[in-house]
């Protein structure tokens, strides 16, 4: 039986939490227990042995694979709800503080993703509750669309974001309906844990030096690399045809709310945050001998960021500690978008079914009467007549991309949009082979570039680059939303990193949130239905010149290079 939302707030009770090993209970949480009891676990382990090769990143690395099995949160929560009296000892608390579940039940909105759309259970008057309007919404999406129970549409179709589901799981099965309570849970980003819960090593400090090929091997998704972060977060906030996680006009037209353009630092900020970034650790450990590192750093830095090989675990973090990391997942983040929005377009042409779907195009395409002046939308070499996908993910020639494929891509794209309405199937399937290979490329480049080290002139730079690129773009909502996200990440960091005078530039910042409704800050049970009559409305009036006028004072005053 699936809880309700009541309940939800104590399913990570920690009272019941043993003092040796959380995770006691489960099958992994023995098996740990029985290698401490034993003396295997060995705090100062050289960290040679678990791995010989240099930590470069494959770029062929991959997300979790959707065929392992989940284990449930529960397995996940034993650990990392609170940490048993041997972790701290063990040095185990120093890189993480084992209260993740609870800050993610908590804070992270994900965590009440299902409870938001659920609708059995409920009665006719719970529905009419102002807290229940997102129930509500779900239920009369059912309607419209004609889906009816045991046919299996809502699991498939919302839940694969919802709840973080795959399509392979046994709908039918108690493991599958007993955690669907706990929304997008661990293992839908961190990746399915049925093999890497089949060692004791990934509750020991050894675990860090492993290379992140190898525990994507076992299961483990690296979430530290940016690109890969945005790939998973892409999957549900851009879709993914592959996964099973596509909305489509039919869902737009029966009431599900418009998807906002996608912005990696600032959505994981929304979340928010129930992990420590490399640059908040080592964290406090009255049992550390050595308070400044972390075992086992030397190998994890190596393996995360390029280069670092024959440097001191020193000099190591002095450049971690400068690097604007902030805005390489702003960087990343808009570079994956660009490729995810295209991988969407080719899934779309391989499955007929899908092609033409209007969800793959632009809103304002057609619902141009969205603008009260229809006369500002008019985008550069759009055939009139001719939707194309959203202008915010289309493919960018930014100083990011020094000699690149992507303008021959877009021209491209070009014409197979402006051939016939709503894309020319044949035609993006012909230059299929290119596409692929730019997305391979182009994948092998990012997931290489978020482990280098940032400094201040390229971060300005890209900035700068980047408005004036989406300039002539600004008349849309969602890239002037998307771009002023991006703004406010890097000179944010900037003034953090003191590379810029905040009193010369928060009053753009200021002023663009205001014009463009920015925040992303709503309640963690509250649903973005609240927010979306403010967002139409906004998209309908903002101020473009008065935008385009910040975004331009920014990219000045960056150009200017005063402190």
């Amino acid at each position: 039986m699936i809880r309700s939302t009541a309940d939800a707030p104590a399913r990570f009770s920690s009272n019941w939490i043993p003092l040796v090993c959380p995770g006691l209970f489960g099958s992994a949480g023995l098996r740990l227990f029985f290698a401490l009891s034993m003396g295997v676990l060995v705090a100062n382990a050289s960290a040679a042995d678990p791995l010989e090769t240099n930590g470069t990143l494959n770029a062929s690395a991959e997300l979790a694979n959707p065929h392992l099995k989940q284990m449930g949160i529960k397995e996940c929560q034993a650990c990392h709800s609170q940490p048993g009296f041997l972790y701290p000892k063990l040095g185990v608390t120093q890189f993480v503080r084992l209260t993740e579940a609870v800050q993610w039940n908590e804070r992270d909105k994900h965590a009440y993703a299902y409870e938001l759309v659920r609708i059995d259970q409920l009665s006719e008057s719970e529905f009419e509750l102002p807290e229940k309007q997102s129930n509500r919404r779900a239920r009369d999406m059912h309607t419209k669309l004609g889906w009816k129970q045991g046919d299996n549409q809502f699991e498939r179709k919302c839940l694969s974001c919802h709840a973080g589901t795959n399509p392979q799981d046994e709908l039918d099965s108690s493991h599958f309906r007993d955690n669907l309570i706990y929304g997008v849970q661990c293992e839908a980003c961190h990746g399915a844990a049925e093999k890497y819960l089949q060692t004791t090593e990934h509750q020991q400090p050894t675990w860090r030096a492993k290379s992140p090929e190898e525990k994507a091997a076992l299961g483990m998704t690296d979430l530290s690399n940016a690109a890969i972060c945005a790939e998973v977060c892409l999957s549900c906030h851009l879709g993914n045809i592959q996964q099973g996680r596509f909305i489509s006009h039919d869902m737009y037209a029966a009431g599900h709310p418009p998807l906002p353009p996608f912005e990696l630092q600032t959505f994981l900020d929304a979340m928010p945050p129930h992990w420590g970034t490399i640059h908040q650790k080592p964290y406090e450990n009255e049992f550390a001998e050595d308070k400044t590192s972390f075992q086992f750093e030397h190998e994890y830095l190596t393996r995360h960021f390029t280069g670092m090989d024959s440097k001191s675990t020193q000099q190591i973090r002095q450049e971690v500690q400068s690097s604007f990391e902030r805005t390489k997942r702003s960087m990343v983040g808009a570079m994956v978008s660009q490729s995810s929005a295209l991988q969407l377009v080719q899934d779309a042409a391989n499955q007929p079914a899908s092609w033409g779907d209007y969800s793959l195009f632009d809103c304002m395409g057609c619902h141009q009467t969205l603008y009260k002046d229809r006369s500002r939308y008019r985008p550069e070499g759009r055939v009139p007549g001719r939707p194309f996908p959203p202008h915010w993910s289309s493919l960018s020639d930014t100083a990011l991309e020094a000699v690149s494929p992507a303008v021959e891509i877009n021209t491209k794209l070009n014409q197979a949009f402006n051939k016939v309405p709503f894309g020319d199937r044949e035609k993006i399937l012909q230059d299929s082979l290119l596409f692929t290979q730019f997305q391979s490329d182009r994948r092998k480049r990012w997931i290489g570039f978020s482990k280098e080290i940032i400094d201040s002139q390229s971060t300005r730079e890209w900035l700068i680059a980047l408005i004036d690129e989406q300039s002539p773009k600004l008349t849309d909502y969602w890239v002037a939303k998307q771009t002023a996200w991006i703004a406010t990440i890097v000179v944010r960091e900037l003034i953090e990193k003191n590379e810029l005078e905040a009193s010369r530039i928060e009053a753009d910042l200021d002023s663009l949130h205001r014009i463009l409704h920015l925040d992303l800050n709503t309640p963690q049970k509250q649903s973005v239905l609240t927010e979306q009559g403010t967002t139409l409305q906004t998209a309908q009036s903002f101020d473009v010149e008065a935008v385009r006028y910040h975004l331009d004072s920014i990219s000045n005053k960056l150009q200017s290079s005063v402190k």
